[in-house]
């Protein structure tokens, strides 16, 4: 096989917290991940021999050592000795910034992509772990669905999806840094835990209403306030028929929970006063 493609989709995280820091820096977090049908798309191509060209059509994504698809490439090739060249093409879809993984799961899509095109026979379970030193999101990213990462995101236990539902995401015109995000939250230093006991639960029982009412990031009070834009679409979510409304991730995107299409197409139009995109 000479040529594959790789969907990347996007991820909510449908409840956050920040359970601690280690001593090499890395950030401790239980949360509830849930893969939605946004994503960008990957092609790969085999090349003459030690031939790897990077490319996307995202003008503002530079594909060089720090973007996660090269580090992604080359932790893969340096693993299993891969020498043969290779072409990677980048449909960028899911926007950055947004706190929807984009860049975890193109990585992940990275592992799940040459594992195919060169054939090496690697479970989802043993990607996983080779994505581990990737970033927090990476391992889930590589199989996606509904899960509870905690640890760093190395430890994943499978969860059932949302029940039935509507989801509207809004991101505002501003984007922001993961790293900026943990720093801010550091200096705050916080004073409550989202009870993600509660989310698992509640998703277990596939009671839509308790999901939603357990729904928190711990994120988000720093976020809003640095940017009162993400807790506006908040609010305007959750006054038009929205069921919950969460920032993801560390931000800036907003999803609304709906069973009522004409609430979710209501809330849409209540927003566009704001600058935002809507996905």
């Amino acid at each position: 096989m000479d040529t594959i493609q790789e969907k990347a989709c996007a991820k909510l995280n449908i409840g956050l917290d920040i359970t601690g820091k280690r001593a090499d820096g890395y950030h401790t977090l239980s949360t509830v991940m849930h893969s939605i049908d946004l994503y960008d798309v990957l092609d790969f191509r085999k090349q003459p021999e030690g031939v790897r060209i990077y490319e996307t059509d995202a003008a503002a994504l530079p594909m060089d050592a720090h973007n996660l698809v090269c580090k992604a490439a080359s932790l893969f090739c340096d693993t299993f000795q891969i020498s043969e060249g290779f072409s990677i093409g980048l449909k960028k879809r899911i926007p950055m910034g947004a706190g929807l993984a984009g860049g975890s799961s193109d990585a992940a899509a990275v592992l799940r992509g040459l594992n195919r095109l060169f054939d090496t026979k690697q479970s989802p379970a043993a990607l996983a772990r080779l994505a581990e030193p990737l970033g927090a999101d990476v391992p889930y990213c590589v199989s996606g669905g509904t899960a509870l990462a905690e640890g760093t995101g190395e430890r994943l236990s499978l969860l059932p999806a949302l029940p039935a539902c509507g989801i509207l995401l809004a991101k505002p015109a501003v984007s922001i840094s993961t790293k900026w995000a943990y720093d801010a939250v550091d200096q705050a230093a916080l004073a409550h835990h989202p009870d993600m006991k509660g989310v698992v639960e509640a998703l277990r029982r596939q009671d839509l209403d308790a999901v939603c009412a357990k729904m928190e990031n711990a994120f988000e009070p720093v976020i809003i306030s640095a940017f009162p834009v993400i807790g506006e679409i908040k609010a305007r979510m959750l006054e038009n028929g929205a069921k919950g409304a969460l920032m993801t991730g560390s931000g800036s995107c907003v999803f609304g929970i709906y069973t009522d299409r004409a609430a979710m197409e209501r809330t849409e139009e209540k927003i566009k006063s704001i600058s935002c995109e809507f996905f």
